[in-house]
Order: C-alpha cells, then sequence, then structure tokens
C-alpha cells in the first residue's frame, strides 16, 4: 500500500478500545480508508466477502478507483469488525474533474 496513506492515520490507544482510528488533519475517502484497513490487516479483496458481499473484489477495486461507495450495511460491518469509524467510511466517491 501507498506511503502517503498510512501517514493519513495513525492508531490510537484508548482506555475505551484496545485500537480505534484517529485521522489526521488531512482528508480522506473511504476509499483511502479501506486501503489503510487491508494494509493494517494484512486483506486480500477477497477477504472481504464477509462483509462486501458475494462481488467483493469488483467492489473493492471500484471503492479503492473512487467509483463506488459503501452501502450502509457495509458500514455498520466494517465498524462492527474492524472499528473503523462510521464517518470515514461515509462520503462520495471521487468524481473526475471536469
Amino acid at each position: 500500500m501507498s506511503r502517503s496513506i498510512g501517514r493519513r492515520f495513525r492508531w490510537v490507544n484508548s482506555a475505551t478500545t484496545s485500537s480505534s482510528f484517529a485521522v489526521a488533519a488531512t482528508a480522506t475517502t473511504p476509499g483511502d480508508t479501506l486501503a489503510y484497513v487491508m494494509d493494517q490487516h494484512d486483506l486480500s479483496p477477497a477477504d472481504l466477502r464477509p462483509i462486501l458481499g458475494e462481488g467483493a473484489v469488483a467492489r473493492v477495486s471500484k471503492i479503492l478507483a473512487g467509483k463506488k461507495g459503501f452501502s450502509l450495511k457495509q458500514i455498520r460491518r466494517m465498524h462492527e469488525v474492524y472499528g473503523v469509524p462510521a464517518d470515514l467510511l461515509i462520503g462520495e466517491p471521487r468524481r473526475a474533474l471536469a
């Protein structure tokens, strides 16, 4: 994964959770967040099938490319399984500049 993605996030240990996300001042996209989670947990797109469904490989590719976003159900599952705050997964996919 890109080194720039690692700079946008850092793990924070707190009394309430063993590990959670904290975002640096840099704005992120849902695709950036997904790339970070995959990097930190050494996941392949196929590993996300239980969360993203049968078309996980294609869906991951589209989310990383900024062409698709997460569904509400997928956001809930990412939060439950990986502790990702929902606000990091909500957002518009990247749009091509006109």
